[in-house]
């Protein structure tokens, strides 16, 4: 009964996420030639994904394809919707306590990272539920395509407002998107999930620190931090990297829980 009634939630959640996305996408094409220009910028997308398929085929576990289209699907369909509202009504919270200069700096650091990194472990976690993984590296395989989900589906809203705008050429939008995909929310969900899941089942404190970590890594990509110019750039490049390496370790300990 409870796996009927999550499976009906879940899927009311994505059935809820398709027609938001794709009525903001609708309203966005407001010419023939926008429309060409966002269906080309959401196809470029694909350029992270091809070389996401080629890493899972080849380092991945020995997983059903229906489960990772599953977590695919669902990051996708399923966060989006509810991380805007979410973050939106997080915002309201923080404008209500900063001042209005702190509020529209930290804006996004205070609010992205809390919600979208619950929300994207809750997905997770359903899915665990419900496929019932035999590893942990299919555990952080689901937190991986989990996590690619929701950032493809952030980076076609990033397209679509971008549109609605008019301000920013659509093309150059999508190739900052995909420039930031590099370690992105896919390595953040993967090293949640992955690390909580172990957390569970042997109670340490270093698997709990290394789960929460995205967070914190979310925390700062989304502060001013980033904002600090250097030559050649450094913040940007050791956060990519931390959350590389960060992400490597959980694999090394998905693929041996005891090392």
């Amino acid at each position: 009964m409870k796996q009927k009634l999550l499976i009906l939630l879940l899927l009311l959640g994505v059935c809820i996420g398709l027609e938001n996305d794709s009525s903001d996408f609708y309203s966005a094409v407001t010419s023939e030639q926008i429309g060409l220009y966002s269906l080309l910028a959401v196809g470029l997308l694909a350029l992270y994904l091809i070389p996401a398929y080629y890493l899972t085929k080849t380092y991945g576990p020995k997983q059903s394809r229906k489960t990772l289209a599953l977590s695919l699907i669902f990051g996708s369909c399923l966060i989006g919707c509810m991380a805007a509202y979410g973050n939106s009504i997080f915002s309201e919270f923080w404008a209500l306590i900063l001042s209005k200069k702190t509020h529209a700096s930290w804006e996004a650091a205070l609010t992205a990272p809390f919600i979208e990194e619950t929300l994207k472990a809750l997905a997770s976690f359903s899915l665990i539920y419900l496929l019932k993984p035999k590893s942990i590296l299919q555990v952080l395989f689901i937190g991986a395509f989990v996590g690619l989900g929701f950032q493809v589906s952030e980076d076609i809203s990033y397209i679509t407002n971008t549109a609605l705008e008019g301000k920013d050429p659509i093309i150059q939008q999508a190739l900052i998107r995909i420039s930031g995909a590099f370690a992105s929310h896919w390595t953040y969900t993967a090293i949640l999930t992955s690390n909580l899941y172990l957390f569970k089942k042997q109670k340490k404190l270093a698997d709990l620190a290394l789960g929460l970590s995205p967070v914190l890594l979310h925390f700062l990509w989304d502060s001013p931090l980033t904002d600090i110019q250097t030559t050649p750039p450094l913040v940007s490049p050791i956060l990519t990297c931390l959350t590389l390496y960060l992400f490597y370790l959980s694999y090394q300990k998905a693929v041996d829980p005891n090392n």
